[in-house]
């Protein structure tokens, strides 16, 4: 089983940012969302280099 140290709910902005965020920190996450593919949507940072969400 894989440890995570952040669980978001919801890939809203808030949940898409936070994710990135958190990731840039060096934090492994997990974002879940009842949407659609979550690797369908476009990042919301195109000139920031490093972690996407």
């Amino acid at each position: 089983m894989r440890i995570y140290d952040v669980a978001i709910v919801g890939a809203g902005p808030a949940g898409i940012f936070a994710s990135l965020e958190l990731c840039d920190a060096g934090l492994d996450i997990l974002l879940l969302d009842k949407g659609g593919e979550i690797d369908a949507r476009t990042c919301p940072v195109q000139d920031k280099k490093g972690c996407c969400a």
